[in-house]
Formats: C-alpha cells, structure tokens, sequence
C-alpha cells in the first residue's frame, strides 16, 4: 500500500515536471520575435569624424556605390577612396553582393582583400587602409537609435547644427584636400548682435527660440556643401569649401540679408535681430599643419568680426590671409 503511494507520487511528480517542462517551453517561444520585413540595409561607420552615424541605403535602384566623386550614393572625400571604389548590388533574398571597382588601395570584407563578396549582416567593409564600414539590417528603431547617438556626439542640442568639435575635425580632412588640389579654403565667423539683451529682456526661453530661427535661416542662405558650426552661445561658423574670396563675401552677405530683412516671430513677438560677420579665405600650403592653419584662418575671422562690430554692426568684413 506504502509502495503504490510512493510510485503514485512519483509519476505525479513527473506529470507536474513534465507540464512545467512544456510551460517553460511555450513561454520561450512566446518571446521569440519574429524576423522583421521591414529591415533596411544600412552601413554604420566606425572610423574617422563621422564615426557611429548611421547610412540607411536605398535599395529600390539594386545598387549602391560608394566613392569620392559627388555623384556616389555614397561620397566619403578621402584620398585613399577612389573616384567609383565600391558598388553594392541588392540581389532577390536579401543577398547583398559587393564588387570592387577597380579601385586604387582596395576593399577588404572582414580583413581580406576581396574583387566581389557576399556580405552577411555584421561584416566589416575596409576600403583603403582606414575607411571602416560595419554593414548591417536595421529596422527603424534601431536606426533611429544610431542616428540619435550620432547627433549626441556631434550635434548642438538645441540647434541641431553640428558643434565645434566636428568642425574641427570637419576642418582638417578639407584642409588636407585642399592643399593636395590647392583649393581655397575659407571661413566666418557669425556672432547675433545685441544677442544677450533679447535674453535679459524677454528671459532665456525667447534667447533659444531666437537661436533655431537663426540657424534656419543660416542654412537656407548657404550651400549645401558649406558646413554650420554653432560655436558656443551666440556664435557661430561656416566652413566654405572651395570657394574665392570674392564668392564668399558674396554668401556672407546674403547670410545677414536673410537674417536681418524680416522679423523673428517668438511667440507673441516680433524681434529685429541682426548679425556680424568677419571671413577670410585662404589656400592652405604645406609649411603649417591644419591644426595651425585653423588657428590661424579663425584668428583672422575673428578680427574681422571684431571690425564688424565696432564698426556699427549688421555687416559682414571679409579678407584674404
């Protein structure tokens, strides 16, 4: 009798381990995501200024390229990419093939050297000796995950225009493409006028609705291969590429045209809000490293700034180095 009760609560035992078994089972699988449709191919750079923002790719036309010349889906303006140096082409099943295009220093999938791969969702993609690409499919809360931690790092909060620090580091690789191809290369430097009154007066909330307005407006009135830099405070830069002293002066001044030729609406306000502008151009030589020469074309500007100022404001000074 003590037997069977024994062997009753035993095979019990096992039915209730067995049922505990097939729950734990089930509760598994019910939290196995299922494999989203809707990924995007995309390529995160992990070196180099830009370090961490995400690409999402296209990938409607079946190809890619990436390269130095300006009609690249891709351009990244460094002398050891090739003019065309890669092409990715999107193929049925989500097979991603890349093929080298006869570039110069090569591209390298997880470090070998390759003409044409198959990419897999992690891969490395080295083209030259310092580029580095992880390829990858993202869905869009993680692409929007990486580009948020992109701006984070490289972004003014408020503004949303880039800071000093990518600037700088904006400033040296144009540096050094400018004295390879002797290029001019200049600078202003953007300061709002009587900016600390429309603090002290309507309070610090109207001070940052004042900043994205100018921003906005700053954008419009440059090209879009001219980079914004809010330097701190009131102060800002643009970085001109390739452009004459003559063109810049030119862009400068259509800057404070669009600044200061209609009112700031914040809020129940109208604000005239004006900006001085000090620039130079220079074309970069070999006797000073870019570290220097940014200090140098920034020192110059700002001196420039300074005789807008004193000499009444809402005016751009501009000069060669």
């Amino acid at each position: 009798m003590q037997l069977d009760q024994h062997e009753g609560r035993k095979k019990k035992r096992r039915k209730l381990s067995t049922t505990s078994s097939k729950m734990l089972t089930q509760e598994i699988t019910r939290f196995v995501a299922p494999e989203p449709s809707d990924d995007k191919a995309c390529l995160v750079f992990m070196t180099g200024i830009d370090m961490g923002r995400p690409v999402i790719i296209d990938q409607s036309r079946g190809h890619f390229v990436i390269g130095r010349n300006r009609t690249s889906d891709l351009q990244i303006d460094a002398s050891e990419i090739s003019r065309f140096h890669v092409r990715l082409e999107f193929l049925p099943g989500k097979e991603v093939r890349l093929v080298d295009l006869e570039s110069r220093n090569g591209s390298f999938v997880n470090g070998h050297q390759v003409r044409e791969a198959y990419l897999r969702p992690g891969d490395k993609i080295r083209l030259g000796p310092h580029v580095l690409l992880k390829f990858s499919f993202l869905d869009e809360q993680e692409s929007d995950y990486l580009g948020q931690m992109f701006n984070r790092v490289s972004c003014d909060a408020l503004t949303g225009v880039m800071n000093r620090r990518y600037f700088i580091d904006t400033f040296e690789r144009e540096c050094s493409f400018a004295k390879r191809h002797h290029l001019p290369l200049s600078v202003a430097m953007l300061d709002i006028d009587f900016f600390k009154r429309v603090n002290d007066t309507y309070g610090h909330l109207v001070g940052d609705d004042v900043l994205k307005i100018f921003t906005q407006r700053v954008l419009k009135a440059i090209r879009k291969e001219d980079l914004l830099a809010r330097f701190g405070g009131e102060e800002f830069s643009v970085l001109f590429r390739q452009t004459e002293l003559e063109h810049v002066g030119q862009i400068s001044e259509r800057i404070r045209k669009s600044v200061s030729g209609e009112l700031f609406d914040v809020g129940d306000l109208k604000l005239q809000i004006t900006v001085s502008i000090g620039t130079v151009t220079m074309y970069p030589s070999g006797d000073l490293d870019c570290q220097e020469q940014l200090h140098s074309l920034l020192k110059i500007a700002d001196d420039n700034l300074y005789k807008a100022k004193q000499g009444g404001r809402d005016q751009v000074v501009y000069s060669d180095a």
